[in-house]
């Protein structure tokens, strides 16, 4: 499927009427990734700067620069690297936080031992440097579990685009917004018609995840489709 086709099934009873441009959810997830980016940095940099102006910035510039210059981009790397930017953040909120934390403790010990390594003259006040910790992770959580809140709310729909396809069984929609009914649309999992596998494969292009709902001879054939068109699916 070429970007911005619309995926349709000749049962309307299966679809519901519904059709999908590709990459809609896609466009949707790398804006919310980037505004939570956005959020992260913010939330990091605001809360190191207004502890410094009420603690004292000596106290929080263990290499001579404040904090909030250092730990934010430190945090950024990480963050990126540890998947706090994913779609698992917005399944989860647990996980949304978890991560999030875990980028920015490691974050903070880095910083810890750049200081060392830096300055050998290195004074900064053990008490006040735990409460800036204390205040930025604090914000940075606070920030996290609202945007959560408030993506989860906008799009309760979720923002993954799933593929419901029914074979020969009876089965719920059980939320699924995309359904292809494969036996009124003379889909099978043949391995050995590469003109199936291509019309099959064009299917579940730009889907996040396909949902296969067939009799249990079937699974093996839907399982081996599903690995070769490299694509999360669920039997």
């Amino acid at each position: 499927m070429a970007n911005g086709r619309l995926i349709t099934s000749e049962n309307p009873d299966l679809t519901k009427g519904q059709t999908r441009v590709g990459w809609s959810k896609q466009a949707v997830r790398i804006c919310l990734y980037a505004q939570l980016l956005l959020v992260d940095c913010l939330a990091l940099f605001s809360s190191f700067f207004l502890a410094s102006h009420f603690l004292g910035e000596a106290w929080l510039s263990p290499t001579g620069a404040g904090l909030g210059y250092l730990v934010t981009p430190i945090y950024a790397v990480i963050a990126v690297n540890r998947n706090a930017y994913s779609v698992h953040v917005f399944d989860s909120q647990s996980e949304n936080l978890r991560r999030a934390l875990s980028a920015f403790f490691v974050a903070i010990l880095l910083v810890i031992m750049l200081g060392f390594f830096v300055r050998e003259d290195l004074v900064v006040s053990r008490f006040i440097f735990t409460v800036a910790v204390g205040v930025g992770a604090s914000v940075l959580l606070v920030c996290r579990y609202v945007f959560h809140a408030i993506v989860t709310r906008r799009f309760d729909g979720g923002i993954t685009d799933d593929l419901l396809i029914v074979d020969g069984v009876e089965f719920g929609d059980r939320g699924h917004r995309y359904i292809i009914d494969a036996r009124a649309e003379g889909l099978e999992p043949d391995l050995q018609n590469p003109r199936m596998l291509s019309r099959l494969a064009e299917l579940v292009y730009n889907f996040d995840r396909v949902v296969i709902a067939c009799p249990l001879e079937k699974q093996l054939p839907w399982s081996l489709f599903l690995k070769g068109a490299d694509v999360i699916g669920e039997l």
